[in-house]
């Protein structure tokens, strides 16, 4: 690859519209909100008529709803022709892969069914989604469009695998893989990638945990996941808010030369530390220190 064949940004003509993936709540919906406010218009994705009509009584004219789940390949067919006829000449600006699930539970028992879905929803959903839409991202030599950019959002578990969270971290660490590799290939067509990283997020999913029927009472893990209402109340006391996971996405749309990554937590040098210096061992003494106690097997 030669410099002389990267594809440089024209942004005299950049119109700022953007897609998001899964805005009917979260991250997704704060940001769709805080993009809006900030003159972009924004495309967002949502799996029913009621989310789009709420939606766009809530927000402007600046806003358009597109109804698609990552899984089907058909609607998202339909939503690429409704944002072509918006954008025209100008291609789209960003892409922010945003839709997804948390599928938890112990690895010796999750059944493989939901760790499909898992897979299936943040992984080959987030690929489905960004091919389809690279054309319009200027993800070709020859396009007419110019180069945009994709955001990733990833997490903290893609750094950090924590227990009975196996099949989510498994997610974004692959997120984390995928967006690197895009990252690197992109750069033949000057588009950036970059990856947010959040922390906990204050969020209503948390709530829904904690009535989310029981699976695991007859494993051997049912003394540490018997006590997840206590735990899920500790995790919502130390939550970030959303809007501190928007306001970075934003800072990433708007430099021109945004970092790769984004860690958005209260201590950004401390989730660093742990996933990058401390060596496993002690790591894993730390993570399970709340274990302690519980009649673990020596080794």
């Amino acid at each position: 690859m030669t410099q002389t064949s990267i594809r440089q940004p024209n942004t005299s003509t950049m119109k700022k519209s953007v897609l998001i993936t899964g805005v009917s709540s979260g991250i997704g919906q704060d940001t769709a909100s805080y993009l809006l406010d900030n003159g972009y218009f924004v495309f967002g994705s949502v799996r029913t008529e009621e989310d789009a009509k709420k939606l766009s009584q809530k927000w402007s004219d600046n806003f358009k709803p597109l109804i698609f789940d990552v899984q089907d390949e058909l609607a998202i067919d339909n939503a690429l022709k409704e944002v072509q006829k918006v954008v025209g000449d100008t291609g789209l600006f960003a892409l922010i892969n945003n839709a997804g699930i948390a599928v938890s539970g112990p690895l010796k028992h999750i059944s493989l069914d939901r760790f499909r879905e898992q897979l299936e929803i943040n992984v080959i959903g987030l690929i489905r989604v960004t091919q389809k839409f690279l054309p319009i991202l200027g993800g070709d030599l020859n396009s007419p469009f110019p180069p945009g950019r994709i955001i990733n959002i990833s997490s903290i578990s893609g750094l950090i695998s924590n227990p009975f969270m196996g099949p989510y971290s498994a997610s974004k660490h692959a997120v984390e893989a995928i967006s690197d590799a895009l990252r690197r290939e992109l750069t033949l067509y000057g588009i950036k990638v970059v990856t947010i990283e959040p922390g906990i997020v204050r969020s209503e999913i948390w709530n829904k945990a904690k009535e989310e029927k029981y699976e695991f009472g007859s494993t051997d893990y049912d003394r540490f996941l018997a006590k997840r209402e206590k735990i899920i109340e500790g995790i919502q006391k130390r939550a970030i808010p959303t809007r501190m996971v928007s306001s970075v996405i934003h800072k990433a749309l708007g430099s021109r030369n945004p970092k790769t990554r984004y860690v958005v937590a209260k201590r950004p040098w401390l989730v660093k530390l742990f996933a990058y210096l401390l060596p496993d061992k002690l790591l894993d003494r730390l993570i399970l220190r709340n274990m302690k106690g519980d009649n673990i097997r020596a080794t």
